[in-house]
């Protein structure tokens, strides 16, 4: 599974890197230099043409056109040789913004899926502080195994309920924002992935159905 397959676009938005946009501009430099080498390569090359066709009395003198076009063709190598080393420092550079960001993701979502599931324990066990405990030590457990930046917070939770035995309560998670996250990238298997009303609690107690009369 990629890695950054389930990131929302929240998450994921990009970070301007100075380092990255000062090696491309490096980059474009170079490869503005190889083209005028180029050109005076085959300028160069015109005349020495021109030179070896020329009438023995029509030759011009004093510029060694073979001189410059070796030289010429040395500076492309060059520049090539140090394009391609930028090009691997960008490759580098951001390589390490995304496993950076990656590292990010994984690590607010497993903040935000501890404190989810340890609200869910304490509503199970109450004021049992050993049972709460206990449930505590495991999920510590489960977390250190758990692949945050490849599952989205949802999946993570529910995952997580199922080891412990617990019931996850999507309606009372509705309006979190990670739901909300959710909710708007569409991710797969979340529960708030269709629409986020469906398991959204009515805030305005006036719109819920009158008691039934039994008398």
């Amino acid at each position: 599974m990629n890695a950054v397959t389930d990131i929302t676009a929240a998450e994921a938005a990009p970070v301007l890197d100075p380092s990255i946009e000062r090696a491309e501009a490096r980059l474009r430099d170079l490869e503005e230099v190889r083209a005028i080498c180029m050109s005076v390569a085959r300028l160069a090359q015109t005349q020495v043409l021109a030179q070896v066709q020329a009438p023995a009395g029509d030759k011009a003198g004093g510029v060694d056109f073979s001189r410059l076009i070796d030289r010429a063709a040395r500076a492309v190598r060059l520049t090539i040789i140090l394009e391609e080393k930028v090009e691997k420092i960008i490759r580098d550079l951001k390589a390490g913004r995304l496993a950076a960001s990656v590292e990010g993701v994984a690590r607010r979502r497993r903040d935000v899926v501890e404190r989810v599931m340890m609200s869910a324990i304490r509503d199970r066990h109450g004021s049992r502080d050993e049972k709460i405990e206990r449930d505590r030590e495991h999920l510590d457990d489960y977390l250190g195994r758990e692949a945050f930046a490849e599952r989205p917070v949802s999946e993570s939770v529910r995952r997580l309920c199922d080891m412990l035995g617990l019931r996850p309560d999507w309606k009372r998670w509705a309006n979190e924002p990670w739901a909300d996250e959710e909710a708007e990238a569409g991710v797969v298997g979340s529960p708030f992935r269709v629409a986020s009303t469906v398991v959204k609690p009515r805030s305005n107690s006036a719109d819920a159905a009158p008691p039934a009369d039994s008398s």
